[in-house]
């Protein structure tokens, strides 16, 4: 599988609904072939999915910014406490910050190779200005994503806003972000469909 990062857009399938959504996932490679062999001949892979900084959503697509979803570590006295998705920003340290926190990055098993899932990918984060980006994705993959509208139900971001923008922020956000409480919801009524963090 090509690519340093490993992104996709997928059309994502809510659980216990008719209505899918697209959504922007990496591809966990290594988790991926350590819990499912097969997972090269088969298209089965564990992906995690990237939520859109609450503050961008107002921005042109090419200046939004994509954070992993982050949620507390399951146990079972806690499945059902504060759902909220923690965004960090995407750094060296950000994956040894969350697990000092007990976070880990919402997962699921998606099977890439089907018709009504797979989109574009694998791609990685946009250069801009020269450099690689950690959270932005270039106008091409928004491009292709907006052709295949006919597969989800929400909505592409769009890139007639202006694309100048600046951006505030810490380095951890809290937020309620509808996106990920619909797949934790999905998950509490279907355990075997996702890999809570654990």
């Amino acid at each position: 599988m090509a690519g340093k990062d490993k992104l996709f857009f997928i059309a994502h399938k809510i659980q216990g609904s008719d209505q899918s959504e697209w959504a922007l996932v990496r591809v966990d490679l290594q988790s991926s072939i350590n819990a499912h062999p097969a997972c090269l001949q088969d298209g089965r892979f564990l992906a995690q999915f990237y939520i859109c900084h609450p503050a961008d959503k107002k921005y042109n697509a090419i200046n939004q910014r994509y954070w992993l979803d982050y949620l507390p570590t399951y146990t079972p006295d806690n499945i059902r406490r504060n759902r909220n998705t923690n965004l960090i920003r995407p750094s060296a340290d950000s994956a040894s910050y969350a697990e000092a926190e007990g976070l880990k990055p919402f997962s699921q098993w998606i099977r890439l190779v089907n018709a009504d899932t797979y989109i574009t990918g694998p791609f990685d984060f946009a250069d801009v200005n020269g450099r690689r980006t950690r959270d932005r994705i270039a106008r091409d993959q928004w491009l292709i994503l907006a052709k295949f509208d006919q597969m989800f139900n929400n909505e592409v971001p769009s890139m007639s806003l202006p694309e100048y923008a600046v951006h505030f922020g810490q380095f951890h956000t809290v937020a309620p972000v509808p996106a990920s409480d619909r797949r934790v919801t999905a998950y509490l009524a279907h355990p075997s469909y996702a890999s809570w963090p654990q």
